[in-house]
């Protein structure tokens, strides 16, 4: 059994997974290496359509690779765009939208980041491509520069996000150093 607590991809994953049900259609903000992809195909399983979205090439086809080995049981689209472009390729509410940011893990180029101004648009985007009793979960990394601006940014854009329609919360490791993994969650509670 994972220690959630100890893996805050696997806690925020864990998070996911009671907001996603099989037929489902979901967002992987920052594809990556192709994990967070594979765990959302297993929670929408055949009936359901994960959206990948992923800028590094060399990530995209080892992805691809690792999905395909890996048997993943839904409908996957990788997409080799930006997630700020999300809507372009989006065109209907989903259920939930994951972002994992900061540097590729494993990636040789640690100054490639996920960026605060585009990170800050497609949080935007999901916000309004999320059904009601869906989620937006965002894994932060604030042990880089970049990392903490986009972290501070992220947290203020979700203070303030009208109460009227979204509930957010921010798990941080309070033991842990500040450049710890941090968690922000907000689901719509109903639709405008």
């Amino acid at each position: 059994m994972m220690n959630l607590i100890q893996n805050t991809a696997g806690f925020t994953m864990h998070i996911v997974s009671e907001y996603v049900k099989e037929g489902d259609h979901v967002i992987d903000a920052t594809c990556g290496n192709g994990y967070d992809t594979l765990a959302l195909a297993r929670m929408v399983g055949e009936t359901g359509k994960v959206y990948g979205f992923e800028i590094q090439p060399l990530a995209v086809m080892g992805a691809m690779s690792m999905l395909e080995r890996e048997n993943a049981p839904a409908e996957i689209e990788l997409i080799y765009h930006g997630h700020e472009l999300m809507d372009r390729f989006v065109d209907e509410k989903v259920s939930a939208v994951v972002f994992n940011l900061g540097y590729l893990p494993g990636g040789e180029d640690k100054t490639v980041t996920t960026m605060t101004k585009t990170t800050l648009k497609a949080l935007e985007l999901a916000a309004g491509m999320i059904k009601k009793d869906g989620i937006i979960a965002v894994t932060m990394y604030p042990g880089h520069e970049e990392g903490k601006k986009e972290r501070d940014a992220v947290l203020s854009w979700a203070c303030s996000l009208d109460k009227s329609i979204y509930h957010a919360a921010h798990i941080k490791m309070v033991n842990q150093s500040d450049g710890a993994p941090e968690i922000l969650a907000v689901t719509r509670k109903q639709t405008v």
